[in-house]
């Protein structure tokens, strides 16, 4: 009987620039055949210096367009960081289950950049004195 290729499949998502999110808990695996996740592989698309990346306990700062491969059980050891800017980009990931690999899974990744803070003053008081007495503030 032939194998069936698993499936990995994952949602789009966003993050606040710079955040970091392990990739486990975004992944959801399946396979037809019933067989395990023996592997894991990730890809980044986004080129840019300030883009996202993966972080492995083998490697801090994946370069993009790098093909990146973890053992199943390394998997709780895949981090995502955000990029420092605000952007989206195509990130990829798939799984082999010790006969073939699956098919790659595209998902975009957002950036939510920093905003500025907006300090509010309130304004002066513009209050008249009751019976000569100045008014009390705070």
């Amino acid at each position: 009987m032939a194998n069936s290729a698993p499936v990995v499949t994952i949602g789009n998502h966003s993050l606040l620039y710079n955040q970091w999110q392990k990739m486990q808990p975004w992944l959801t695996y399946a396979d037809s055949d019933g067989n395990p996740a023996q592997k894991f592989q990730f890809w980044d698309g986004g080129s840019a210096a300030n883009s996202a990346y993966f972080w492995t306990s083998t490697n801090d700062h994946w370069a993009a367009n790098t093909t990146i491969e973890v053992a199943a059980s390394d998997l709780s050891d895949v981090w995502v960081r955000a990029g420092a800017v605000g952007g989206t980009e195509t990130l990829w990931v798939r799984a082999f289950d010790g006969t073939d690999w699956g098919n790659w899974t595209s998902f975009t990744l957002t950036t939510i950049p920093n905003t500025v803070p907006v300090v509010t003053v309130p304004p002066t008081c513009s209050c008249t004195p009751i019976h000569g007495r100045k008014p009390r503030i705070g």
